[in-house]
């Protein structure tokens, strides 16, 4: 690597106060690139406030029906029971 200034002088350090980084384009075109218009923000947070109602949704959906399964295995249980006695009745 070779780096040069005019203000490089050996034995002239005052003048190294003049000597600054450059900033390279690309990184400032990078920059600018990954700006995201607001627009397009408020659309991502309504679809996501959407996705979110719809998941709150099937969650109560969901435990309606987990309820509702639980309810018909204690049925069932009930009713083999007494399919058996039946069963030892009419044995």
């Amino acid at each position: 690597m070779e780096f040069s200034h005019p203000d490089f002088r050996r034995g002239e350090y005052p003048l190294l106060n003049n000597i600054k980084r450059k900033i390279a384009a690309a990184k400032t075109a990078t920059v600018d690139s990954k700006k995201v218009a607001p627009e397009s923000i408020n659309r991502v947070l309504t679809e996501v406030k959407a996705i979110r109602g719809k998941q709150d949704s099937l969650d109560s959906r969901f435990s309606t029906m987990k309820q509702e399964n639980e309810a018909l295995w204690r049925e069932l249980v009930v009713l083999r029971q007494k399919h058996i006695k039946q069963q030892q009745i009419v044995n």
